[in-house]
């Protein structure tokens, strides 16, 4: 697997929102998180 390198620019990231992460293995792709204030459901 290859690293990325990436600069953090907000501070939240990482403390109160999780950092972008592979979730299962053999995952072809890291699961991103929605920087929002309120609970939203997409349908």
């Amino acid at each position: 697997m290859e690293n990325i390198e990436a600069t953090i620019v907000n501070p939240l990231i990482g403390n109160k929102i999780p950092i972008p992460s592979y979730s299962t293995d053999g995952s072809a792709g890291i699961d991103l998180r929605a920087c929002i204030d309120t609970a939203m459901t997409i349908e």
